[in-house]
């Protein structure tokens, strides 16, 4: 017969039923316990410390994100125009050149 975990004695009662073969759980307070309580004072100065660097870096990276989108999508209009006339031997690799630049900056 298979022991069963303890389990509420009704849907609506606080009182639980231990069933035999478990055994209740023991809070032992462990070292990483309490490192991790002591440290976390140091992981909060840390985080606000370096909130405005990933603030910047992030405003950076999406400013080049953007740059390459209208770089890329220049080329690629500027590639279609010159597709369009005769000198269609430059532009398609000039749209082919913008559309991967700007399929890069979308990542």
């Amino acid at each position: 017969m298979r022991a069963q975990p303890s389990v509420p004695a009704g849907p609506w009662s606080r009182q639980r039923v231990d069933r035999p073969g478990f055994e209740q759980a023991t809070h032992d307070c462990s070292r990483a316990s309490w490192l991790s309580v002591v440290l976390l004072p140091v992981r909060i100065v840390w985080f606000l410390v370096a909130l405005p660097f990933r603030v910047i870096f992030s405003v950076i990276a999406l400013l080049g994100r953007l740059a390459g989108v209208v770089l890329g999508f220049g080329l690629m209009v500027l590639g279609m125009a010159l597709g369009a006339g005769p000198l269609f031997f430059i532009g398609i690799p000039l749209f082919l050149v913008g559309l991967y630049v700007m399929l890069r900056s979308l990542d």
